[in-house]
Formats: structure tokens, C-alpha cells, sequence
């Protein structure tokens, strides 16, 4: 009957959203996205900075204590004393160790550091890169993190006595290939002591990130954030790590 055929109809319909309603979700879906992704991203690159940072300082920490137990202490290297190319010694004696794509001598350091001719605070202060001094020995390392030795440039007898500790080298860590390089962000820097690798900023607050040059790094690997980034002024060593 008619009447059958109608219901049949009926209950058979097809619901569908107007042309507006589509624009409408899609216009939100946008907007929602536009305020996450960006968030996201820059979550995902500071784990991979955690990551690579935690990786290098592992690594190198491994690497020095093998080449102490083999050598001794580098104060103790007769070689190392007023030697002309004493960064070459010192890494010679490293990294056989090490696992490298590509490493560079202080001749041609700009194939593997190839960066603007300036190191940037996070204050928005800057100083000019040392690594383009000519001293120093780069590598990039398997997951690309670059890296910059020198043994050098600050010191001329084995290693120096800087305040309470000495210091017998400076590894520089740059961990992306932005040709911009702010420290606490993508630039990091760890010393050489006598008989241990020390990432720079240890006894220092958080904040000394925007006033120092190499304040961030241990703030990276102990606490393993870059919260600094966003809430300076909450953190210290002995109160909050994180922000939230």
C-alpha cells in the first residue's frame, strides 16, 4: 500500500549536514589544530633536545673514563703541556671510543659546524662563536647531534685550576641544524675536569640561563626539562623543577 511504501521511505532517509554545518566543523577543526600543533611540535623537539643531550653527556662520560683509566688524569699528560695542537692530543687520546658520521679538524671545523658567526642568550645578548676561532675539533655524531672540542684555548698546562675545580677542556653540543644558535635552546656546554665530565650550570639557578653563557645544561640533564623556557623565575635547585 501507499501508506507502507512511504514508511519505507521514511525510515530508509539519509541524514546529511548542510554545505554551512561542514564549513563550520571544518572552521573549528582548524582553529583547534592551529593552537595545538604548534605546541606539539615544540614539545616533540625539547624531548629530542633531553634526549640528545643525555645521549652526549653519556657517551663522552663513558669515553673519558676509559681514556683515564688508560692514560690517567689529563693534569698528569706531560704531552699536553704547552703542546701546540694540545686539543688534538687530548681528542686522539678520546675518542677511539666514539661513533661518528663525520669529523672535522680545526682546518675544516665548518663542515661540520656550519652556523651563524654568533652564539645568542636567551636574554637576546649575544657573543661571537667561538667555534670559528680555529681551535677547536668538530664531529657530528650518529644521530646528528654536532659537537666541538678544545682543550686549547683557555688553557695552556694541562688542565687549569678555575675556582674550586679544574678545568682541562670545553665540549660545546649543538643538537639541531638551525643555523641559529641560542643557548638553553640548541647550544649546550660541558667541561672536562680532571677525572670527570661536568655539565655547565650545576650549582647555578635556572635563570642563569639568560645572564650566562652555558648555565642550562645541567638544568637539562638532571631534571631533564627545558621548563626554564617558560617559567624561570618558579625554579632553583632546591625548590620546584618543573613548572606545573
Amino acid at each position: 500500500p501507499p501508506e507502507q511504501k512511504h514508511e519505507h521511505l521514511s525510515r530508509g532517509a539519509v541524514v546529511a549536514f548542510t554545505l554551512a554545518e561542514v564549513l563550520i566543523t571544518l572552521g573549528i577543526i582548524g582553529v583547534v589544530a592551529a593552537l595545538t600543533i604548534p605546541n606539539l611540535v615544540a614539545n616533540h623537539k625539547e624531548k629530542q633536545t633531553i634526549s640528545k643531550l643525555k645521549k652526549v653527556y653519556s657517551t663522552f662520560s663513558n669515553a673519558y673514563m676509559m681514556t683515564i683509566n688508560e692514560y690517567g688524569t689529563p693534569d698528569t699528560w706531560d704531552e699536553i703541556n704547552f703542546a701546540p695542537d694540545r686539543t688534538k692530543v687530548f681528542w686522539d687520546r678520546l675518542k677511539p671510543t666514539l661513533k661518528f658520521l663525520k669529523e672535522c679538524n680545526s682546518n675544516n671545523r665548518f663542515k661540520c659546524w656550519d652556523a651563524d658567526n654568533y652564539f645568542i642568550y636567551l636574554n637576546g645578548d649575544s657573543t661571537q662563536n667561538h667555534i670559528h676561532n680555529g681551535k677547536q675539533i668538530t664531529a657530528v655524531l650518529n644521530d646528528g647531534t654536532m659537537i666541538a672540542f678544545n682543550a686549547g684555548v683557555y688553557y695552556d698546562t694541562g688542565c687549569a685550576r678555575n675556582g674550586d675545580y679544574f678545568a682541562c677542556a670545553d665540549l660545546t653540543v649543538k643538537t639541531d641544524n638551525s643555523q641559529k644558535q641560542v643557548y638553553g635552546k640548541n647550544i649546550f656546554a660541558f667541561r672536562f675536569e680532571h677525572n670527570i665530565l661536568v655539565p655547565s650550570g650545576k650549582k647555578s639557578e635556572p635563570n642563569d640561563c639568560y645572564s650566562n653563557s652555558t648555565g642550562c645544561t645541567a638544568w637539562v640533564i638532571f631534571n631533564g626539562n627545558m621548563d626554564y623556557l617558560r617559567c624561570k623565575d618558579d625554579l632553583s635547585w632546591s625548590g620546584k623543577s618543573k613548572c606545573n
